[in-house]
């Protein structure tokens, strides 16, 4: 298999090395930690159905409890926390189970995005085809410009609303937007900003 020196040697493309996500070793111990708490919630789950409270006297044929009775108030009591303490643990896998699902979508499109920059770092040429990126927070795909020459000339309200749907918020002159747009693709090579009014 030709290496990127052979191919450099003879003139084809070479294709760009991933760098390496600084996302993803932090992001799969989370999961990890997700997953024992998971584990731990559905033990404490188990356990709280497992407690089982001391016969009463009416249920053993004895005495009548009544409802002046204190180990009765104690027992009724002790049932309330039972069902109040699963109510909260239930809630509490749910919440886990929530936050689980939102780092593995966070780190599905940190890993995409990752792929795709270094793949339009190699974009020099006005008809390269750039990639598209995830938003990190919802993981929706984000189709952007197809080409080097379609991102150059975009009108700055498209740049706008690309950095937005990228989860960034525009700041600055024009210019500095359409940098910020091409930093975030991942585009190395210097582009020639068209001067404003200029004819397409």
């Amino acid at each position: 298999m030709p290496t990127n020196q052979d191919q450099a040697a003879s003139g084809q493309p070479q294709e760009p090395s991933l760098p390496k996500n600084r996302h993803a070793e932090a992001s799969n111990q989370i999961l990890q930690f997700a997953d024992l708490l998971s584990l731990f919630v559905d033990c404490l789950i188990q356990l709280n159905a497992a407690i089982q409270l001391p016969p009463r006297a009416d249920d053993t044929g004895g005495t009548t409890t009544t409802t002046a009775d204190p180990r009765g108030h104690l027992c009724l009591a002790i049932d309330a926390l039972r069902r109040d303490m699963y109510r909260s643990l239930a809630g509490a896998r749910q919440d886990v189970d929530r936050l689980r699902n939102a780092l593995e979508r966070r780190l599905e499109s940190h890993e995409h995005n990752c792929r795709a920059r270094a793949l339009n770092s190699t974009a020099a040429r006005s008809d390269c085809v750039i990639h598209s990126l995830r938003n990190t927070a919802t993981n929706e795909v984000v189709y952007l410009p197809s080409t080097v020459q379609e991102l150059r000339h975009l009108p700055i309200a498209e740049v706008e609303r690309y950095l937005e749907a990228l989860g960034e918020k525009p700041s600055g002159d024009d210019v500095e937007k359409r940098e910020a747009l091409k930093e975030l693709i991942g585009i190395a090579a210097a582009l020639e900003w068209p001067i404003e009014g200029e004819e397409e």
